[in-house]
């Protein structure tokens, strides 16, 4: 213990004894190694999204376009896209713009059936019912 209290007085000395080089120093460190820990986690960020993705599955959005403009796909083609390989479910949904209020407020509306909501959710909507 007595090595490390010599060696952090030797380092307590220099800091006092030339203290812009102390600056410098630390800026340098500070530059070097600030890139490098935020690269680690922003890639440790990466993956946990990844693992999280990996274990819910992957998503998938199908939408048709007609005259450059995207359109719902008719309902017919929810069993052709079932019969797809690795397809484990299909839920139909709609999805609308509305405008709210004297500020004109945009709001996106998502219809969806309500065999697809969690079951806490589908309680909630027959005591509001």
């Amino acid at each position: 213990m007595r090595k490390f209290l010599e060696i952090a007085h030797t380092g307590l000395v220099a800091l006092l004894l030339h203290p812009l080089r102390s600056l410098a120093t630390m800026a340098c460190l500070v530059a070097v190694l600030l890139p490098y820990l935020v690269g680690l986690a922003i890639s440790s960020g990466v993956q946990q999204e990844a693992e999280a993705s990996i274990d819910s599955g992957a998503d998938l959005y199908v939408t048709g376009i007609q005259f450059g403009r995207n359109v719902p796909v008719p309902l017919y083609a929810v069993g052709k896209i079932k019969n797809i390989d690795g397809v484990r479910d299909v839920i139909p949904r709609i999805v609308g713009e509305i405008v709210l209020g004297k500020e004109s407020v945009h709001a996106v509306v998502v219809g969806l059936p309500s065999e697809a909501f969690p079951t806490s959710s589908r309680r909630l909507t027959e005591l509001l019912a």
